[in-house]
Order: C-alpha cells, then sequence, then structure tokens
C-alpha cells in the first residue's frame, strides 16, 4: 500500500516521510483548530458585525466601481455575523439533544453559503488581478471588506467541519471514518468535471453564437487583454477539469519535457479549482437569482446582449462552477495520502 502511494519501491522511503510530515502538520492544526476555531470564529462575528452594523446605521461609503461591497449590504450581513456568534460555543463540542445538533449544521452550513455569497464580487476583483487591462478596477476599501466576509465564510465551515468529525467519530487529521467511500462518489466527481468542460464551451457557444444584437463576439474588442481572458477561459474551463479527472492530472505526460513521470503536485490544481469554483459558484448563483426574478418582473437589464445571452451563459457559468468544484473534490479524495494519525487510505 505505501509502494502505491509512493509511486514505486525506490521512491517509497522519502515519500512516506514527507507523508508523515505532512499528516503532523495536519494533526496539529486539527487540534489547534478543535480547541481554538470556536472563539476564533466568535471574535470574527463581534468584530465584523459591530463594522457591518455601523455601516448600515452610517451608510456604506463604497461608490465605485459597483457601488457596494457585499452582494446585499444593510442590515443583512450583520445578521449573519449575529448567527455566527450564537453559533460558535454551539459548535464548541457535539452536546445536546440530536435534533438540537443537526440544527446547528444545517444553520451553520447555510449561513456559510450565505456568507460566501454575500462576497461574490470578490471574483471580479480577482479577475482584475489577473488580467489587468479588461476594463475591471478594484477598490481597496471594498475588496477588504470581501475578504473578511469570506474569511467568516471559512472559519464557520472549518468549525462546523470539525464540529461533525466530532460527531462521527471521524479523525480529526482526514476526517476518514471506517466505512468504505461509496464508489459511486468517484463516478460523479468525474461526471461533473466533464459537465464543467459542457458549460465552459456552452458559455463560449453563446459569446459567438449570441452575440451583442446578433454580432459574434467573436470579432469585436479582441485586443491582447481580451486573448488573454480567452486563454484562462480554455485554461480553467478545459484542462483544468480535464487534468482532474484524467490520469495525466496525477503524473505529468510524457511529453512535459523534464517532468516526464513525476506526481503532480495535488495543490498545483486543487488550488485554483477551488478558488475558481468557490468564487463562480457563489458570484454565478446569486447572479442567476437575479436574472430569473428580474426577468420575470421583466425589469433585467440585459444591454446590448440580449435576454437570451444571460439566459444561455449564466447558467453555463453555473454548472462550469459546480461542476469544477466537484470534480476538485472527487481528486482530492483520489490523491489522498495514508494518514499516519489514524492509518486509514
Amino acid at each position: 500500500m505505501a509502494e502505491a502511494v509512493a509511486g514505486g519501491p525506490g521512491n517509497a522511503g522519502g515519500m512516506t516521510t514527507t507523508v508523515e510530515a505532512a499528516t503532523s502538520v495536519r494533526r496539529r492544526w486539527a487540534l489547534a483548530y478543535q480547541r481554538n476555531g470556536w472563539w476564533l470564529l466568535l471574535l470574527w462575528a463581534v468584530a465584523y458585525g459591530l463594522l457591518r452594523a455601523s455601516q448600515a446605521i452610517h451608510g456604506e461609503p463604497y461608490v465605485a466601481p459597483l457601488g457596494t461591497d457585499l452582494v446585499v449590504g444593510g442590515w443583512l450581513p450583520t445578521v449573519l455575523c449575529a448567527v455566527a456568534a450564537i453559533l460558535a460555543p454551539m459548535l464548541r463540542t457535539p452536546r445536546g439533544p440530536k435534533p438540537l445538533r443537526v440544527a446547528a449544521v444545517a444553520v451553520a452550513w447555510t449561513v456559510t453559503t450565505a456568507l460566501a455569497a454575500e462576497a461574490a464580487l470578490f471574483l471580479l476583483d480577482l479577475v482584475s488581478v489577473v488580467l489587468p487591462g479588461i476594463g475591471l478596477t478594484v477598490e481597496p476599501a471594498a475588496l477588504a471588506t470581501r475578504l473578511a466576509c469570506e474569511a467568516g465564510a471559512v472559519l464557520l465551515a472549518g468549525t462546523t467541519l470539525v464540529y461533525q468529525r466530532q460527531q462521527r467519530s471521524a479523525c480529526l487529521t482526514c476526517g476518514r471514518t471506517d466505512r468504505p467511500r461509496p464508489p459511486w462518489m468517484l463516478k460523479v466527481a468525474t461526471f461533473a468535471g466533464y459537465a464543467a468542460i459542457a458549460g465552459c464551451l456552452l458559455r463560449l457557444v453563446a459569446q459567438y453564437a449570441v452575440g451583442t444584437n446578433g454580432i459574434p463576439l467573436a470579432v469585436v474588442g479582441m485586443t491582447p487583454q481580451a486573448l488573454g481572458f480567452e486563454a484562462g477561459f480554455l485554461l480553467a474551463g478545459v484542462v483544468l477539469p480535464l487534468a482532474l479527472v484524467r490520469p495525466w492530472g496525477r503524473r505529468f505526460p510524457r511529453w512535459v519535457t523534464g517532468l516526464a513521470g513525476r506526481r503532480v503536485p495535488r495543490w498545483l490544481l486543487l488550488g485554483p479549482a477551488f478558488v475558481i469554483s468557490l468564487g463562480m459558484t457563489a458570484y454565478f448563483g446569486v447572479t442567476f437569482a437575479e436574472l430569473a426574478f428580474q426577468s420575470a418582473a421583466g425589469t433585467f437589464d440585459a444591454g446590448p446582449f440580449g435576454l437570451a445571452f444571460f439566459w444561455v451563459a449564466v447558467p453555463a457559468y453555473l454548472l462550469w462552477g459546480i461542476g469544477l468544484g466537484l470534480a476538485a473534490l472527487g481528486f482530492w479524495s483520489r490523491t489522498r495520502p495514508i494518514c499516519r494519525q489514524c492509518d486509514r487510505f
């Protein structure tokens, strides 16, 4: 088993040492978070909640470029912080009747999702930083509060995850239990990877076929920045999902000079996949809800693109984001090393 993880008998010793060291670090982090995660969450909820309450009372100072820092301003962020503050001590240890514990987990994940959705405009900040010159600008103060909101979502998600592992008597380091992994999960992850590619290609179809008032976007504004954007499209929408579900995503193929046959670092793929998936799913999930409600009310401003373009492009983006996230979870599960804390594979 160790040889299979290490990639061969000659590499087993060094790989085992690396795995043990990585597992030891994860175990220390897991134990530290088990003890301290809840009060870090409580501290964040109080501090960020007071900031949002002050902005709700005195008005949000952000006027450019998007007019606000979060998707929904006002008192909603303050309410989410208040709920997170109430949840923090409840998630410290799994005590109390089961219905209360189940409800706490359900509310915690709901608030986590809401916080991530509130900071969905972070996706535009990320695009503007990665691809400068495409017309998007970053407001530093608004970016800071979005990052603070995302930090709260991460803290609440981590606290809830540790709480669930305690409930299930799972390993705090890796989250595994003695129950075998259902085989259908990896099949779903593989299907999701191809679904992400389909979403990307469907978005390109909308771009080139629907266009703006019948003019294909393929011939409009193809500046160097736009070409870079298109290249990033294909990397994130075709190459990355394929790498997550195909064997060459775990070992460099023969045509990669100097790296052929070597193991691909897990987080070289997982890092971009999780960040892109979270950003796209949050942003276009909110956009899809707005599109649906405003289309029904007849108030959606489609601009020069036309409503049909958005009804193709937005669901395609959402399919892309969700599919990429599920494919990344499958890749993460496939490539996890043996846990030296619980010896589960």
